[in-house]
């Protein structure tokens, strides 16, 4: 018997079918994530043009210091209003909700600049906890999975815990498309209990980096009738 089901963290996600990723949790790290917010790092609050736009931004959360910004705040029509009254017309400027007509200006003076920290101080990420802190598996260097389920990516719960105590008693490959097929249960010594037996569908990710499981039920009987073969 063996197990696909050490140093991994096992997540369920709802798609068109339940399934679990098995993702190594090497790879699993602590985030800070931003949707939309607008930050500006210390120094460049007279410079709006430098003023950074996050998108589905996820920064480590051990590279992340909130002491390096005068601001983070999510731009809308409300601050953008607070902003508009705090300087009026001194800009010359619409003050739309993106605020995308301050960010294109290279440089405002310095007192309006404090106006509009100020105007902005009461929406701002000003300490840690602040933002939305995640984890996130890191399938390739541009692509991550968010382990949250609010966060877009169907993740409902962990399973870890309920894996840990899985062995792998028999399988089955299909060396056509490299799919197993996976009888897995709780063992007693060097048997596994008849009444904790589930099968699973197993394959590789389009990257192969980790591993996805789908529930399978009355499978046995006809396994000799497919292409998988025992290993």
């Amino acid at each position: 018997m063996n197990t696909l089901f050490e140093n991994v963290r096992v997540f369920e996600q709802q798609l068109d079918e339940t399934q679990y990723l098995v993702l190594p949790e090497e790879k699993i790290k602590k985030y800070v994530f931003f949707s939309i917010e607008i930050a500006v790092k210390k120094g460049d609050l007279s410079h709006p043009n430098r003023w950074i736009r996050f998108n589905d931004t996820l920064i480590e959360e051990e590279k992340f210091n909130y002491e390096d910004y005068d601001l983070i705040f999510v731009p809308d029509k409300w601050n953008a209003a607070e902003v508009k009254e705090a300087i009026g017309d001194q800009l010359n400027i619409e003050y739309d909700s993106e605020f995308n007509n301050l960010l294109s200006m290279k440089e405002i003076p310095i007192e309006i600049a404090l106006k509009i920290k100020e105007a902005l101080s009461k929406y701002s990420y000003v300490k840690k906890g602040d933002a939305h802190e995640v984890e996130a598996f890191s399938v390739t260097k541009e692509q991550f999975l968010i382990l949250d389920d609010m966060m877009g990516h169907n993740i409902t719960y962990e399973y870890t815990e309920e894996f840990k105590e899985k062995v792998i008693d028999t399988e089955y490959k299909n060396s056509l498309n490299g799919t197993s097929l996976l009888r897995v249960g709780i063992a007693a010594g060097d048997k596994v209990f008849g009444s904790n037996i589930t099968w699973y569908i197993s394959w590789r990710d389009s990257t192969d980096n980790y591993t996805i499981l789908r529930d399978l039920y009355e499978i046995e009987d006809i396994i000799p009738f497919t292409s998988f073969e025992k290993i």
